[in-house]
């Protein structure tokens, strides 16, 4: 169409929907538009403009309102009106028809309950985009010929609900590795419970080299299935990460051929952490004065001490040292303290066994390991119902929790 053509019509089409030939048929349509969409936007004045881009970003098809959407949500899915409205905004559903419905109703079939079908599409609510009979239905048959049925079907899924956005093209390769590992499918099962996460074309590949750079390390397969079963996101890493986390455990003094245990132990704590996160839990206990050889020979000893946290470690070893008394070696050197509670066990044997001291019924205060890894039993035999008739009182104190 020549500009002086497009000119005319737009200038009748104006007059259209202005009102002052309103029995004429308007000449501007979708296609038109579309076609000259550039040449118009020079034309044509704002209120042209509106019209235009009203026109050109219609949906020939009715949408359902947000409103409707989270009604859907509270009556048919079970949500509170404050996750349906949450849930609502997360999901780009044009309109309500019978794909949600069968999506619900297929779920029941395989064993989901209301609550369950709540849980799951708060936290995947594309669940009600996905085709029920060609996406959904495949999985939870995948799923249900391992074994899986009824409520454990259901558990499984809402453990790990992820898996519905994983295509089976992914989710069966890596299926059948860990098989080829861990041997049973009840294992796989809850190994992938655990694995909350996304499922990626890399995955079996990295599987497969990682696991190859352990037992050529010299990681029997004992201690690879504890790795994989306890952390299998972190054995599922790119072979070039987990490649230089072997080799940090074993600069920081763990030796696989030797202690393998202790050595997956170690690895499993640096394959949780980023280097942030470890050198942010350096720096907490530099501040506290440990050196880093102090540091080192407490992460052998005690891989977890890496993980508490800040506050939980600077407590306990401020308690220990400040009030107690006892100097910062005697908890590096035997750092299994650290992951007792500090109300709960710490401060009430403390307060036995500084009384004990103080009546001089013990010579001395034993180690921190010592009396944090006994059994409340044994501690209680040892050192309060022993001297009960001395200290009558020491079996408040341990109750009471409180220093004398």
């Amino acid at each position: 169409m020549g500009f002086r053509s497009l000119l005319n019509t737009v200038i009748l089409h104006t007059k259209n929907i202005n009102g002052t030939s309103s029995s004429t048929k308007p000449l501007l349509n979708h296609s038109f538009i579309q076609q000259n969409q550039s040449l118009l936007l020079l034309l044509v004045p704002i209120e042209g403009i509106r019209f235009i881009s009203s026109t050109t970003n219609q949906d020939s098809s009715p949408s359902s309102s947000s409103s409707d959407v989270v009604s859907y949500l509270i009556n048919s899915c079970g949500l509170s009106k404050e996750k349906a409205i949450t849930t609502g905004k997360k999901i780009k559903l044009k309109k309500l028809s019978s794909q949600q419905d069968d999506a619900l109703t297929l779920l029941q079939t395989y064993g989901f309950d209301k609550s369950q079908i709540s849980k799951l599409i708060t936290k995947v609510p594309s669940i009600l985009l996905i085709n029920p009979h060609k996406t959904l239905k495949p999985k939870l048959e995948f799923f249900n010929s391992k074994g899986l049925s009824g409520i454990e079907l259901a558990n499984f899924f809402t453990c790990n609900p992820y898996i519905f956005r994983a295509s089976l093209n992914l989710i069966i390769p890596l299926y059948d590795a860990l098989k080829g590992i861990l041997h049973k499918d009840e294992i796989v099962i809850g190994t992938l419970k655990r694995c909350v996460m996304g499922y990626a074309q890399g995955h079996v590949m990295n599987l497969k080299l990682n696991i190859g750079l352990l037992r050529n390390e010299g990681v029997p397969e004992y201690d690879i299935f504890k790795s994989v079963t306890r952390r299998p996101r972190g054995i599922l890493i790119t072979n070039v990460r987990f490649k230089k986390l072997v080799e940090n455990a074993r600069r920081l003094g763990f030796e696989p051929r030797f202690n393998s245990s202790n050595f997956i132990e170690g690895l499993q704590v640096l394959l949780s952490m980023s280097e942030s996160s470890w050198e942010r839990k350096l720096l907490v206990y530099k501040r506290l004065g440990w050196s880093d050889t102090e540091i080192r020979v407490s992460f052998m000893k005690l891989p977890n001490c890496m993980r508490y946290s800040e506050k939980k470690i600077t407590l306990i070893v401020d308690f220990l040292v400040n009030e107690m008394g006892y100097i910062r070696s005697d908890i590096a050197s035997s750092p299994r303290v650290l992951g007792s509670s500090l109300n709960d066990t710490i401060i009430p044997r403390c307060s036995v066994l500084r009384m004990l001291v103080s009546k001089g019924l013990i010579e001395k205060l034993i180690k921190p390991t010592t009396f944090a890894t006994m059994t409340e039993r044994r501690f209680l035999d040892k050192f309060v119902f022993k001297y009960e008739k001395e200290a009558t009182e020491l079996f408040k104190v341990y109750q009471g929790q409180s220093l004398c």
